[in-house]
């Protein structure tokens, strides 16, 4: 009974994309969402979903992935980028985004942030991102649920990273005081690699190695970003 019901379930999201993939097709790509003026919060960025290695390119079988995701509700830590509006889960309107994204290609977008920022990075899963990135405001705000929007294109041996728009959440705002986070998951191999940080008026820079699986970060250049 469960194959049928996941079966079902299967084929209304590929009918689902069927029918808008002539609107992904014919409509020119929509420009990249400002933040609106108050603390910056606005959409999140809609770059390369369904882009797993992050690598600024999507292959069908990313697709296929980020739809058995959307089938399943299972998979999510391996292929974060399917999930763009950073709600936990994979959405119709996001395999739509990447469809588009794998038809016209993956240009990444104009930074949007400008605040002070701290970095960690962390041993993550074996079995999935064996890296995991976490950037967040220096200042406490208000609704501690609120995400950051990050666009992540991996060119070895350069990593870069866009800082957004703050997502609000769809659960409204829980009263913080708390930093506003992303959590970045990266699959890399042993080996060094160059990692910018681009804000709305600078590029922080640093170098991070992985050895045997264990990260590690040391600054370069940096003037809004700091090591926790």
């Amino acid at each position: 009974m469960r194959t049928s019901a996941t079966l079902l379930r299967l084929r209304n999201l590929l009918s689902a994309i069927a029918i808008v993939l002539p609107w992904v097709i014919i409509c020119p790509a929509a420009g990249h969402n400002q933040c609106h003026s108050f603390g910056l919060v606005g959409e999140p960025y809609s770059y390369c979903v369904a882009d797993c290695d992050r690598n600024g390119s999507i292959e069908v079988s990313e697709l296929v992935y980020a739809v058995g995701i959307a089938t399943l509700g299972e998979g999510l830590a391996t292929c974060g980028a399917a999930d763009s509006d950073l709600d936990g889960q994979v959405s119709i309107n996001e395999l739509v985004q990447g469809v588009g994204s794998a038809l016209r290609g993956c240009e990444l977008p104009e930074p949007h942030l400008n605040h002070e920022l701290s970095l960690r990075v962390t041993r993550g899963c074996a079995e999935c991102n064996n890296v995991q990135l976490r950037i967040a405001t220096l200042a406490r705000v208000l609704c501690r649920d609120y995400r950051l929007s990050t666009a992540v294109r991996i060119e070895q041996p350069s990593i870069v990273v866009v800082l957004g728009c703050v997502i609000p959440s769809k659960n409204g705002c829980v009263q913080g005081p708390d930093p506003h986070t992303a959590e970045v998951g990266l699959d890399l191999p042993d080996g060094a690699y160059n990692l910018e940080f681009h804000s709305r008026t600078a590029v922080d820079r640093y170098l991070l190695r992985v050895d045997g699986g264990e990260p590690s970060l040391e600054e370069v250049e940096a003037s809004f970003t700091e090591m926790e």
